[in-house]
């Protein structure tokens, strides 16, 4: 009986170092792409920003030298020099806390050695989760906007011939 409370704590403080130490967003929960389709999917990542007048969340359409474009229900231009913090958010990194519990029920295979392997996958899958979630994020004022431009949708700049009224936010799925 004492294992066996063991191990539950175990899990409960390993779950909790996973999920507090992740990062997280504001992007829509089925809006950000898997790693692999980023680059061919036509889309700009999730940006967050707050500027000295709003606070604007949406698709990140495209840069200027001065102005970055952002699309929700609107598109919406908002002066460089006027953004306080924006977060930039580029593919989901979700899927890796899914391989830390699939790996984790893996070890239900290794018999009396998932008393040893199990830990070891919560543990360092946790660990290496916590830290890869980082990975496709990218925050101003800490790396310059021009860091965002090739997660924009238009990432030389928005075409001058362009109808600005069509641009609309990728579709939800």
């Amino acid at each position: 009986m004492q294992n066996h409370n063991f191990f539950n704590r175990l899990f409960c403080v390993v779950l909790c170092f996973l999920m507090t130490n992740c990062a997280s967003t504001n992007a829509p929960s089925d809006w950000l792409s898997e790693p692999e389709q980023t680059a061919s999917n036509g889309y700009g990542g999730w940006v967050d920003i707050k500027s000295r007048e709003s606070h604007i969340t949406g698709e990140l359409i495209a840069i200027s030298t001065d102005t970055v474009f952002v699309a929700d229900r609107e598109f919406h231009a908002v002066c460089s020099k006027d953004i306080l913090s924006a977060r930039l958010v580029t593919y989901d990194a979700s899927s890796l806390a899914v391989y830390v519990i699939l790996g984790t029920l893996s070890t239900l295979s290794n018999g009396f050695a998932f008393i040893f392997t199990a830990p070891m996958w919560l543990i360092g899958g946790s660990i290496a989760a916590a830290s890869r979630s980082y990975d496709p994020i990218i925050d101003y004022p800490e790396k310059s906007l021009a860091n965002f431009m090739p997660f924009a949708r238009y990432p030389q700049g928005l075409p001058p011939d362009l109808d600005r009224g069509m641009i609309m936010m990728k579709p939800q799925k």
